[in-house]
């Protein structure tokens, strides 16, 4: 996720010619004072917190997101001013470019071992974790690959968006490698990993939001995974330019990753018409049984 401590608050308050201040009255270290558009202010009561994002009026109270400033200067909608806090993004250092990047398939960007014959500890892994192989395997496009190689013991999970294979990532069967999960890495990725979505097919104007693959494999259609609960604003970008008027976030039981939700949820709200948090007994989505997963589907997109 790009910090939002890489935006140029300084160059962006210049180019539009808002006057503000980094020291003095009303500024205390670490933010930015700027007259508050929302009370006619004069004396830069308005304090952006350069670290967080967030910005306090100190004489109304109006408070919120720099998002929100970049609304009300620029006139324009949420996704808008995410993309505005892209293009005055400072990077630390230059990325390389990711390898593929105008491939029209993205097939070729897979382990070359990875084979559709999944091998019996893979079916295993997937039957003790309450999936059946049968359909999950050709729904989600998953590969295995066996004994050999970087990615052996492993699932290969391909990233697919409007079509095409940007990415993937994979899933030790073995339970026994240090890194459950393990990715391709964005030189070698066509889209970064911090653009990335996880889905299968997206029908309709309603979806539920997760945070990893297993979970959607649980869920089935209409279920978006965004590969944890720290969600880029890139993703949130590319969530929103889905035109969905109902979205639910459906995130782990832990308290970190319902605190994350919340945030996730009052990002949303601003460009979809209604967002919900919904929580379960479960640990996680994956964990639930494939019955109570398809009931819960039932009652939410019939509410």
């Amino acid at each position: 996720m790009t910090p939002i401590s890489w935006f140029n608050l300084i160059s962006y308050l210049r180019d539009r010619g808002i006057k503000y201040s980094s020291t003095g009255k009303n500024v205390s270290s670490g933010w930015i004072g700027i007259p508050c558009f929302w009370c006619g202010d004069t004396s830069n009561h308005l304090g952006i917190n350069i670290h967080s994002g967030k910005f306090k009026c100190f004489r109304c109270g109006e408070k919120g997101y720099i998002t929100k400033i970049i609304q009300e200067i620029n006139g324009v909608s949420y996704a808008d001013a995410l993309s505005v806090i892209e293009e005055y993004s400072k990077i630390p250092q230059k990325q390389p470019e990711p390898r593929n990047k105008n491939n029209s398939g993205g097939n070729e960007i897979l382990p070359k071992e990875s084979t559709e014959k999944f091998p019996e500890i893979h079916l295993r892994y997937l039957e003790k974790r309450g999936f059946d192989p049968e359909k999950i395997i050709p729904q989600f496009r998953l590969k295995a690959c066996y004994n050999t190689g970087d990615w052996a013991f492993r699932i290969i999970i391909p990233v697919q968006m409007n079509e095409q294979i940007v990415g993937f990532t994979s899933r030790d069967v073995t339970e026994k490698a240090l890194l459950r999960y393990k990715s391709i890495s964005n030189q070698q990725a066509i889209l970064p990993k911090a653009e990335w979505l996880y889905y299968s097919k997206i029908s309709g104007d309603s979806a539920i939001i997760v945070e990893g693959p297993t979970d959607v494999w649980r869920l089935g259609d209409n279920t978006i995974a965004t590969f944890g609960s720290g969600v880029a604003p890139a993703q949130i970008k590319n969530i929103l330019q889905m035109n969905l008027k109902q979205v639910f976030i459906l995130f782990d039981s832990e308290e970190f990753a319902q605190k994350l939700a919340e945030k996730l949820g009052q990002t949303l709200s601003a460009g979809i018409d209604e967002v919900r948090i919904l929580t379960i007994a479960e640990d996680d989505p994956a964990s639930m049984k494939q019955e109570d997963a398809d009931a819960l589907k039932r009652e939410i997109f019939t509410c």
